[in-house]
């Protein structure tokens, strides 16, 4: 058996998550591989080159509206305009759909499992999806608003592809829009295995010290469009703690993503306020956006007490450790639903509503609160788990109506 974890590297979250989910196939021991729809568009053929343009374009507007806008989504479509919108972009996916199908109709590949609505959602468009052998499952990774839903959700009452969600409220959402209900599976997050196996000793070193070190360890991540409001509050809160960092009060940790440009514009700002020397400052930039990836999540279990970000999947990372969250404003309907559900559990502060940032900082009893507002949330993190279950129990039910000889010679059809 073999799985595909469809993902598009639109920004460092889809990888995230499509990594986490590599890793709990891992962790199961069942066989499988990563396709990243725009690099593997990229080599393939001329067609696919062509094919994959239209979201390109989508890509490219969607980074010309987010990088260097200060206020939330100023172009952002509303109301039942959004929808139409979203269902424009469903049908440019189209040409590359096109392109999918016929690759995994020539592949061994028995699962596919997206974590990008363009994955599941290209292949599904115009009727695609119910000739393929392969077992389908649309990864749902975030909380999201209903005009999302319609571009997440392919509706299809009787054939139509799994879809694994975060929550109840989601799954309500998807069956709004006509995905049955059937073929939603409340999974939880997908929290990479390495980190969700380690919360509770992440949970115990942040609470520590908070309680009892003189010293904090501040982390500071940028998503992969890189947003002038990340960029910005990210060198006031340096320029805002330098006599604290000069004093050995915070260590800094920041993660510009494939961002070498502001890496650049970072140590130039560094060097003008007589910092660039420190030892208790890191950035880390890496154009492998694996490895970036990879560093922050060793960074999260082993070194953070406070992080500073958008709101974008990593308060699940938030969730699942109890590490302190201090929110850069939103990008997106998604990150506006994270901060819905994180003011809901007490468990977020927004950087802008802070009057004197260290002064909060030595507030060590409300950010063990904030975190273990988050920490006792028991919202459900274990999906990367849940869904190498299922595949397998799945594979399992199909494979017992087929003779060993003919699983050997025919293993796609125990998916059928």
């Amino acid at each position: 058996m073999k799985v595909l974890i469809v993902y598009a590297l639109t920004g460092l979250g889809h990888l995230r998550e499509a990594t986490s989910v590599k890793h709990g196939l891992d962790k199961a021991g069942i066989e499988n591989e990563m396709l990243d729809m725009l690099a593997w568009a990229k080599k393939r053929s001329w067609y696919t080159r062509i094919a994959i343009l239209p979201l390109r374009f989508g890509l490219w507007l969607h980074a010309l509206t987010t990088r260097n806008v200060s206020q939330f989504n100023e172009l952002e479509f509303r109301g039942p305009l959004k929808k139409v919108i979203l269902y424009l972009l469903r049908f440019i996916e189209v040409p590359i759909g096109i392109a999918l199908k016929r690759y995994l109709r020539q592949s061994n590949i028995d699962v596919v499992v997206a974590v990008h609505p363009w994955g599941v959602g290209s292949i599904w468009t115009l009727g695609f999806g119910p000739r393929l052998q392969q077992l389908l499952i649309n990864v749902v990774v975030d909380e999201i608003d209903q005009a999302s839903a319609s571009f997440y959700a392919v509706p299809d009452v009787v054939k139509g592809p799994w879809h694994f969600v975060n929550s109840n409220a989601v799954k309500k959402l998807l069956v709004n829009v006509g995905v049955s209900p059937e073929k939603i599976k409340i999974a939880g997050h997908t929290l990479d295995p390495y980190v969700l196996d380690n919360r509770e000793t992440v949970k115990k070193r942040v609470n520590d010290h908070l309680r009892n070190s003189k010293t904090l360890t501040l982390g500071m991540f940028i998503g992969g469009v890189g947003t002038k409001d990340e960029r910005e509050r990210i060198k006031n809160v340096i320029y805002t703690l330098r006599e604290q960092i000069l004093a050995g009060l915070y260590n800094i940790k920041v993660i510009p993503g494939p961002h070498f440009q502001f890496a650049v514009e970072l140590h130039k700002f560094l060097r003008q306020l007589g910092l660039v020397q420190q030892k208790n400052i890191e950035v880390y930039v890496n154009s492998n956006r694996h490895k970036v990836v990879a560093v922050g999540h060793e960074w999260l279990v082993n070194h953070i007490d406070v992080l500073f970000a958008k709101t974008g999947e990593l308060i699940f990372y938030v969730l699942g450790t109890g590490i302190p969250f201090i929110h850069f404003p939103p990008k997106g309907s998604n990150e506006v639903q994270h901060i819905i559900l994180m003011k809901r559990l007490s468990a977020i502060e927004e950087y802008d509503s802070i009057k004197n940032l260290h002064e909060f900082l030595q507030n060590r009893k409300y950010l063990i609160e904030l975190g273990d507002n988050a920490f006792n949330s028991h919202y459900k993190l274990d999906g990367a788990e849940e869904i190498a279950k299922f595949i397998k129990s799945y594979y399992i039910a199909k494979n017992k109506y087929i003779t060993p000889i003919e699983n050997q010679l025919h293993p796609a059809k125990i998916l059928t």
